[in-house]
């Protein structure tokens, strides 16, 4: 099976599209959001991360002697 990607700048274009392609017996249709580049919309997707941390005694600091240290560079003031 082969897909595609098209992305159309329009809204009301993108759905006749689609609807078009829907009565297309032999096509399949997936439809995704747009990915946006923006920081809110970045930071949205980290704050679904939090609960990872949830219950966990650590600190940034933390975080990053081990980052520099699986590099190979050994630096306490990190």
């Amino acid at each position: 099976m082969k897909s595609i990607v098209v992305r159309i700048k329009e809204d009301d274009k993108a759905r006749d599209l689609i609807n078009f392609l829907q009565d297309i017996n032999f096509i399949d249709i997936e439809e995704q959001e747009e990915i946006s580049g923006d920081r809110e919309s970045c930071m949205d997707g980290l704050t679904r991360l939090f609960g990872l941390w949830n219950d966990r005694n650590i600190t940034l600091s933390d975080i990053r002697k081990k980052a520099w240290n699986y590099r190979g560079v050994h630096n306490d003031t990190a």
